[in-house]
């Protein structure tokens, strides 16, 4: 993974937001909210994802496509100097750090019976948790 650098300050307009090398991310500690870090992070991360499967990511941005986060997205940067690619990986890293702040905000329990289906996972030699989708029909 590339070294990425945390700057924190205040003077930066929004939560969060990535330098266009992503090499720097800029944290509001006034404004920032469980999402941000990750959100921001998660540029860089489907950045280098992208390169090593754009089918994989592709599939993450099919999935949010028309969605009530999608409108909310695109709506908020129809006037932005972006071209739909990267509105389209916006939504998808909004997605990631929404979801990493549920990760994050997990009791302790909860973290453990993750781990439990890993480690049962890696266990049986499955690719994809199919011990938790079992455990959730």
């Amino acid at each position: 993974m590339p070294a990425i650098s945390v700057v924190m300050d205040n003077t930066i307009e929004g939560h969060g937001e990535i330098s266009a090398d992503r090499k720097t991310v800029k944290l509001n500690p006034d404004l920032n909210k469980g999402d941000t870090p990750i959100h921001e992070f998660g540029h860089a991360l489907v950045d280098i994802v992208e390169q090593l499967d754009l089918a994989f990511i592709n599939r993450g941005i099919d999935q949010l496509r028309d969605s009530k986060l999608w409108n909310e997205v695109m709506e908020k940067y129809k006037n932005e100097d972006m071209d739909q690619r990267r509105k389209e990986k916006e939504v998808l890293v909004t997605q990631i750090g929404l979801e990493g702040a549920k990760i994050e905000n997990k009791n302790k329990f909860m973290k453990w019976v993750d781990a439990f289906y890993y480690k049962l996972k890696t266990a049986l030699g499955l690719e994809r948790n199919v011990a938790k989708e079992l455990a959730m029909q």
